[in-house]
């Protein structure tokens, strides 16, 4: 049985390191998981992304500088959030083992980001959250860096935490 690989990035400015990323750990051990087209709405995208993240055992997150597109319909109590924040929520939220993977800031990105101020800040300190954690994260400037980096990790079967 292979081992099931998700891998989120924003098609903004790491399109064609997903796909890198995602030719690269394709393998007879590993099956890569995608997801291009979200729908529009915050509700139908929640539970689209939860189907395909609930069964795989890890998540690669590709953290770059644009917010990136973003669901409508968003509830009134619930933050704004990017279809790949999100994608990183629910894996947070499925207790899924997070590689985390971040572009520096010399990275040769496939576009620079054109957003508004408030969704570069909102990019920025999610950026600043997930580095500022205690987790272990990686740094690319190239997709060969990024590959070499993918290289070292050791996915393993995902074992959903049990009850004491």
């Amino acid at each position: 049985m292979k081992i099931r690989v998700f891998i989120s990035a924003t098609s903004t400015d790491l399109r064609s390191y997903r796909q890198s990323a995602s030719e690269h750990l394709s393998s007879d051990k590993l099956e890569v998981i995608v997801q291009d087209d979200l729908p529009p709405d915050h509700q139908t995208v929640r539970e689209m992304l939860l189907d395909k993240l609930a069964p795989c055992d890890a998540v690669v997150i590709l953290l770059g500088f644009a917010f990136g597109a973003e669901p409508v319909g968003r509830p009134e109590n619930a933050r704004r959030r990017s279809y790949t924040q999100m994608e990183f929520d629910l894996a947070a939220a499925l207790s899924k083992p997070i590689y985390l993977f971040v572009a520096r800031d010399d990275c040769a990105l496939d576009a620079i980001p054109q957003e508004p101020e408030e969704l570069q800040k909102l990019q920025s300190l999610h950026r600043r959250q997930l580095m500022s954690t205690d987790k272990l994260y990686y740094e690319f400037s190239t997709v060969e860096e990024l590959c070499k980096q993918l290289s070292k990790v050791e996915f393993k079967p995902y074992r959903s935490p049990q009850r004491p």
